[in-house]
């Protein structure tokens, strides 16, 4: 190889110099560090390709990276390719001379080639220099730039034996708008490739930062450059694109929101530099798909009327036409959005009937593929109410409430007039449903009774659709919250019985509504089995999002038996999977959070309960509510605002209270409120408000008690007897306030209301306190403790404050009345000991369940896979917490601390 230099005056006279060296940029080069690191992983493999669509920087990126190679001693050959250079008599020679830049000069070939056309077969020229390359050991990178415009099958042959004989300190380089077709598969299978493609090159709001301070006089806050990353997807050629339109506006911030793939900048480039570049049948695609979000071949296939838009999708992705595959098959796949925008205004432009034609097809698609939000969406845009009508009526109408499409049948119901909605009669059903979730009761009775078949074209109606209809009103009467009876159970249960239908939805619907209802007459046990059987629908069906909200229900009754901790883990489930299919505006979600906050407040995170409320109590004002989740939801937020700001902001978030109870009809829960009034005023002291709220419960020692044959309401009992007692020892009338609590918490005991028994306990031990029985007040005291303790349900003793702490100091020093576990938990009442400590750890779990079994410590050892010493020391710290001496003594104090049933 002879080393000698080339000078300008021996270059031939074809040979554009400007193609074997890179561009001069026209603006300043940000340095992306991190991103030539990761290209500098080429000189550890054979090929390296760059592979995105016009404008990601990838010339920009390769001239960097060569200035680096040059600085480290690393010898780089550059040649841009363009359409000439489709004939290897063209490209071969460029090749040898680009090679030349670089100091790489091989014997002869040069004069060969000075005449550009030479009679030797390029193969024999790559070959000899293959072996020229062969014969230096110097590393070298021989970059090709837009290898796309060269790409020929000659070139493409050629490129793969050279690539195959290449010698081992030799690296290929090749950047590309399109994937190169000369089977770089072989070299990325062997581990002998490496690949930057658009995520690679996308500019992160850094890099878009670095690129408009150091280019643009232009003045952008932190926000609005994230939000022209988010628009243009780190795409370096449209934040340029998109900074030249706002340096037009006057008030450039204010517009920033109107750039998009229909402002002319972008239209202009995308239309000449790409758009126009294709065939008039892949214009047409591209212009008919560019309605959908995402699309796989089939959907193309129904929207352009064609059968071979898998092979096109292949194609535009190989030619990187603004297409991105979402899944690793390369099934679904959709435009950046900018090429979607303005690939939309193109099918705009060619008649609102086409771009409607469009949009039916799609929707029928979507529709017959159980794809009904995406098949509602096209339909509201193919300009056919009917077909709206008709898609959302076979997917079920109402049903689409209970399979996590509640949004899109609010949609819908807006959407379509009263006439048309009359006319097919499960959507008629979906609108009375929607507006009995929004509140508006009385419209949604008027509507379920003037529901005529006949009307909906149904001389006949199946005995199916009936029980839709039953179903439904049922449904509307528990959103009414009328007083339950024995005999409202009754009937329901008679009716579920009756009712035997292959799709047993309904039958699901009837079992919830008897889950609620046992729920809210303190069934507990009942309520949790009634909703077991709502579960066991859903899951045979696969439907993971009912049989979680079902799990709704399941948490009240846990928490009502004081499982707080079972409550909380199983609301956070909720709330994750409600995320998951609904996003941050569903219903499910906003309930969720709702009961998340109660649980976080029992165990004093009120912080995290705030967030929680803040987010969801707006939401459930308006959409999905009733009585149990205003009740948890208004109760925990009045004690919140009291906590922070006082009683005038406890007032005013019950005023908020009132008016859902006013306009939803709600009576029990505008009782509740009025009661809650009590509880704040007493505590701020303000006994006559308290009073004049109060007086309507009179004789309080009736308050909220069931009349005939109704089924108490053990929220509004508890609620009544915790908060006239309160009122009543604050007033002096000790003695009334015993009469208030002691019937109410016999029959909390009785109906194993245990969360209500706990907080009855706390205030009944407080009044015997006052009275001076501090014996039974220590008792009444000391079983709270034992339900509270493990749980960490510590919020309801802080919130009674000093008279509170004073008698949990007496009963301290009554040490046999208080097992280590429990006297861990009123330090931290007092405030001696930090907050978070469970009370028994998982292992101590795992011992304590094998104990109870009956295990030895030899074989408890044997099925935890631990020594015998660990078991005995593990043993040891239980029994310690447990105040025990023995397994019995051990079975008896975490059966007291409802640590198993």
């Amino acid at each position: 190889m002879n080393k000698r230099k080339i000078s300008i005056l021996q270059q031939p006279s074809w040979l554009v110099t400007s193609k074997i060296s890179p561009p001069q940029s026209s603006v300043q080069v940000v340095d992306r560090p991190a991103l030539i690191k990761k290209l500098d992983g080429a000189l550890d493999v054979r090929l390296s390709l760059v592979l995105a669509s016009a404008g990601y920087g990838k010339t920009t990126l390769l001239a960097l990276w060569r200035e680096k190679l040059m600085a480290n001693g690393v010898a780089v050959s550059w040649l841009a390719l363009d359409e000439e250079d489709r004939q290897s008599k063209k490209f071969i020679p460029y090749l040898i001379w680009a090679l030349s830049r670089a100091n790489i000069i091989i014997d002869g070939l040069l004069d060969t080639v000075a005449n550009e056309v030479t009679s030797i077969p390029s193969r024999s020229l790559i070959s000899t220099l293959l072996n020229g390359l062969s014969a230096t050991k110097k590393q070298l990178v021989i970059i090709l730039d837009d290898y796309h415009r060269g790409q020929s099958n000659e070139n493409d042959d050629l490129l793969a034996f050279f690539l195959r004989h290449l010698s081992g300190n030799v690296h290929v380089v090749i950047s590309s708008r399109e994937v190169p077709k000369f089977g770089w598969a072989e070299f990325s299978s062997r581990g002998e490739m490496l690949e930057l493609g658009v995520t690679d090159l996308q500019f992160a709001f850094p890099d878009a930062k670095k690129f408009i301070s150091k280019n643009q006089n232009i003045d952008l806050s932190d926000p609005e450059i994230r939000e022209l990353v988010q628009k243009t997807e780190g795409w370096a050629l449209g934040l340029q694109l998109a900074i030249i339109y706002l340096k037009k506006q006057s008030q450039y911030s204010d517009k920033l929101y109107l750039f998009s793939g229909r402002t002319m900048e972008v239209t202009d480039y995308l239309l000449m530099q790409v758009f126009q570049q294709q065939p008039a049948d892949i214009q047409n695609f591209l212009a008919q798909t560019s309605v959908l979000e995402r699309f796989n071949g089939d959907l193309a296939n129904a929207v352009c009327c064609r059968e071979d838009s898998w092979r096109v999708m292949e194609q535009l992705y190989q030619r990187n036409l603004f297409i991105f595959f979402l899944d690793q098959e390369r099934e679904w796949c959709r435009y950046h959005d900018l090429f979607s925008e303005f690939l939309k205004e193109r099918l705009r432009r060619c008649g609102r009937a086409e771009s409607e034609a469009v949009h039916d097809k799609a929707a029928r698609w979507f529709s017959s593929h159980g794809m009904i939000s995406d098949a509602v969406k096209h339909a509201l845009q193919s300009g056919s109410l009917e077909l709206v009508a008709q898609i959302a009526e076979e997917a079920g109408g109402w049903r689409l409430a209970i399979k996590e499409n509640l949004l899109v049948l609010r949609k819908v119901c807006s959407r379509l007039p009263e006439n048309m909605l009359r006319k097919y009669p499960r959507l008629w059903l979906g609108d009375i449903l929607i507006s009995a979730k929004s509140g508006r009761i009385d419209d949604a009775q008027r509507k379920l009774r003037e529901l005529d078949w006949r009307q909906a074209g149904l001389a006949t109606v199946s005995e199916l659709v009936k029980a839709e209809r039953l179903a439904i009103g049922i449904l509307i009467a528990g959103y009414e919250d009328r007083p339950v009876t024995a005999q409202d159970l009754d009937e329901i249960n008679q009716l579920a019985q009756k009712l035997k239908f292959e799709d047993d939805l309904v039958l699901t619907l009837l079992h919830n509504h008897l889950c609620l209802l046992y729920l809210d007459a303190g069934r507990f046990n009942q309520s949790i089995e009634e909703a077991r059987k709502c579960k066991n629908y859903f899951a045979a069906r696969g439907d993971e999002y009912g049989a979680s909200i079902i799990d709704m229900h399941i948490g009240q009754s846990e928490l009502a038996q004081v499982h707080l901790n079972a409550a909380a883990k199983i609301y956070s489930d909720i709330y994750d999977k409600a995320r998951h299919y609904l996003g941050d505006g569903g219903d499910a979600t906003a309930i969720s959070r709702v009961l998340l906050a109660e649980t976080d407040y029992y165990q004093n995170d009120l912080e995290s309960a705030s967030q929680h409320l803040q987010a969801s109590l707006p939401h459930i004002e308006i959409f999905d509510g009733w009585f149990d989740i205003y009740a948890s939801g208004y109760a925990t937020a009045a004690s919140l605002s009291h906590i922070s700001q006082g009683i005038d902001a406890a007032m005013a978030m019950l005023d908020r209270a009132d008016e859902i109870a006013r306009r939803r009809n709600l009576d029990r829960l505008g009782r509740l409120v009025r009661l809650l009034r009590v509880r704040e005023l007493t505590k701020a002291v303000d006994l006559r408000a308290a009073e004049a709220f109060a007086a309507e419960f009179e004789p309080f020692e009736e308050a909220e008690m069931p009349i005939g044959s109704q089924l108490p309401s053990w929220r509004l009992l508890e609620a009544a007897g915790t908060c006239l007692a309160d009122l009543s020892l604050q007033l002096g009338d000790k003695e009334r306030a015993l009469a208030i609590l002691r019937p109410r918490l016999a029959q909390a005991e009785a109906n194993g209301w245990a969360l209500s028994s706990m907080r009855m306990q706390i205030k009944l031990a407080m009044c015997h306190d006052a009275i001076g029985n501090h014996k039974e007040a220590r008792e009444l005291m000391g079983k709270s403790l034992l339900k509270a303790a493990p749980q960490n349900f510590i919020r309801q003793y802080l919130d009674e404050g000093a008279a509170l702490k004073k008698l949990l100091n007496g009963l301290r020093r009554r040490d046999e009345l208080l097992i280590p576990a429990v006297k861990d938990f009123v330090a931290v009442i007092l405030g001696e000991q930090a907050e978070g400590k469970e009370l028994l750890t998982d292992r101590e779990k795992e011992v304590l369940d094998l104990i109870i079994k009956g295990c030895s410590s030899k074989e408890t050892a044997f099925r935890l896979g631990l020594s015998i010493n660990t078991i005995k020391y593990h043993r040891k710290r239980l029994f310690e917490k447990l105040g025990a001496a023995s397994r019995a003594q051990a079975i008896s104090a975490a059966r007291k601390l409802a640590l198993y049933s």
